[in-house]
């Protein structure tokens, strides 16, 4: 059986600043778990030394980000809070080459979210998509389940009315990447440059820099 697993995973640094992607969903981590496990103890030694690992199993993307400060981060947290009177607000910057290959899945658990988009290449945008989940009767289990319900799409980019949309009650929230630009990115990792080789892009994720901010507000 041929397994892989891929990853999403954000942080935040001390709570401040924005949520930033560490790991590089393009990557196949069972296969960096071999790389890693089939080292010779010299290779492991020098791998430690120089902090060096090939890069088609590097899946540790670089440092903090780059698109806004923290500083700037926090001013323009403190303003939406304001705005939309709401202490839930969280800002995400990610790299479009990055969002194409994996969209973002957020469990809002019923909660009512708006998407707001605050910067993205000319050109380019997000797709948010928000599923609702429905009480059915089940035939396999005693009683009633939850199923996913009816999804709702709205796609966000800059300089027209679309750059920010309430996505009502969401069970679960998807965020994709929409929209062509020069860097080569489009929907979904179709022109994303990916690790493995599939892709048509000029850049792949870990090449790439940070080019979208968004806010998610609750």
């Amino acid at each position: 059986m041929d397994i892989k697993v891929h990853a999403i995973y954000f942080a935040q640094l001390n709570g401040h600043g924005p949520f930033v992607r560490v790991v590089d969903p393009s990557v196949d981590l069972v296969k960096t778990n071999s790389y890693l496990r089939g080292r010779g103890t010299l290779e492991k030694i020098m791998g430690v030394i120089f902090d060096w690992m090939p890069a088609e199993f590097e899946f540790i993307l670089g440092e903090g980000s780059r698109i806004v400060s923290t500083t700037e981060a926090d001013a323009i947290v403190t303003t939406l809070q304001a705005t939309y009177k709401s202490k839930h607000v969280h800002l995400v910057a990610d790299r479009g080459a990055c969002l194409g290959v994996q969209p973002i899945w957020l469990q809002t658990m019923g909660a009512t979210a708006k998407v707001l988009l605050l910067k993205a290449p000319e050109g380019g945008g997000i797709m948010t998509r928000c599923c609702a989940r429905i009480l059915e009767e089940s035939e396999e289990f005693a009683g009633n389940k939850f199923n996913e319900g009816q999804c709702t799409e709205k796609v966000l980019s800059l300089g027209g009315d679309a750059d920010e949309i309430w996505m009502g009650s969401c069970w679960r929230l998807e965020v994709e990447l929409t929209g062509v630009v020069g860097g080569g990115w489009g929907s979904l990792g179709e022109e994303i440059g990916e690790k493995e080789g599939e892709g048509k892009g000029e850049e792949s994720c870990s090449e790439s820099s940070e080019d979208l901010l968004f806010a998610i507000i609750a």
